[in-house]
């Protein structure tokens, strides 16, 4: 029975990075991520450092 989930899940993670990809590649995706690339990397990386700031500091 749990194999049948396995091949499931394998089967639509499969399907969904497909999707992504195709979605990435598309002219538009690509043009609106080469401009706003530097900022969404900033953004993320902004984000991160808070997570391991608090991470660093809390008292557990």
């Amino acid at each position: 029975m749990f194999s049948h989930v396995t091949v499931g899940a394998r089967n639509l993670e499969r399907a969904g990075r497909f999707y992504d990809a195709l979605l990435f590649s598309t002219a538009r995706m690509i043009a609106f991520y080469s401009r706003l690339g530097r900022w969404l990397q900033g953004l993320f990386s902004a984000l991160f450092a808070g997570a391991g700031l608090k991470l660093l500091v809390s008292p557990d």
